[in-house]
């Protein structure tokens, strides 16, 4: 369910001592390498005949084929074989039905239903319910279906520890919490997520001195092919240094707040690679 998704990149808080990633903004698109700027693809493009990297103008009627048209940007491609923003489910067949806003019943995409979480008595049917756009049914250590937000902390997710580690939390002793760079193995040492705010990620390093993760202080170091993307694009390949280095500029994402949930998708894939 896509609450899960997007609550897997959305945690709870601890003080950032080292590096940090903020996930709402990406390197201006004039200071990358060619490699860098088709990572960025959602924001910038690779102009062949000046050699440089340059922003495209990201609208939904930019896109003129259902496989170019961004989901990630809140664009979805329609009955009317355009893209463009979210309208209403019955505006899309059951192939492109947007996830997280609508659902495909009887090969139709439909609205999705919503009801009282107290109505449902069975984990299965509750766990697939929500009661508002804002909040979903999810069933407790109590055998109750309960109503949470869709964008919980760790620490609210205490009666609920099957969702707490589906969510990418750390449950111990009856709590939930979220996970720092110490919790984490050698091969899984790179993010975690910070508290308080869905944008902001603590870049975690593998100590060799103590066989421990840590905060990460220094991310140069980071291979060329992972730079950009394991960065949330936030630092970049310098050629020149052959480092992996902060970008000067930042410029928003300016995801659209019709669709910006999407976001949760691409993080998810990332936390994939990473882990």
């Amino acid at each position: 369910m896509l609450f899960k998704i997007l609550f897997t990149v959305t945690l709870s808080a601890f003080v950032v001592k080292g590096i940090s990633f903020d996930s709402s903004k990406h390197c201006s698109c004039s200071l990358l390498t060619q490699a860098d700027c088709t990572n960025q693809k959602s924001w910038c493009q690779w102009d062949p005949n000046d050699k440089e990297c340059i922003d495209i103008y990201a609208i939904c009627d930019s896109y003129t084929e259902a496989i170019t048209c961004q989901q990630d940007l809140g664009c979805f491609w329609n009955k009317n074989l355009e893209c463009a923003e979210f309208t209403s489910c019955s505006e899309y067949t059951d192939k492109q039905c947007p996830s997280g806003l609508c659902k495909v019943v009887n090969e139709t995409c439909t609205t999705l239903q919503v009801e009282k979480c107290s109505s449902k008595t069975t984990k299965d049917e509750c766990n697939e319910s929500y009661d508002s756009m804002d909040s979903h049914c999810q069933w407790s250590k109590a055998s109750t279906c309960d109503s949470l937000p869709n964008i919980p902390s760790c620490g609210g997710l205490a009666d609920f520890e099957e969702q707490c580690l589906e969510s990418g939390c750390y449950y111990e002793n009856g709590n939930c919490r979220e996970k720092k760079c110490s919790d984490f193995t050698q091969t899984q040492c790179f993010l975690t997520y910070v508290s308080g705010s869905g944008n902001q990620y603590t870049y975690c390093s593998w100590n060799t001195d103590t066989n421990k993760c840590v905060e990460g202080t220094d991310a140069s170091k980071i291979a060329q092919s992972n730079c950009n993307t394991f960065t949330l694009h936030n630092y970049r390949w310098s050629e020149d240094q052959k480092l992996c280095v902060a970008c000067d500029e930042l410029d928003d994402n300016d995801l659209p707040n019709s669709y910006s949930i999407q976001l949760g998708v691409i993080l998810l894939l990332l936390t994939f690679i990473l882990h």
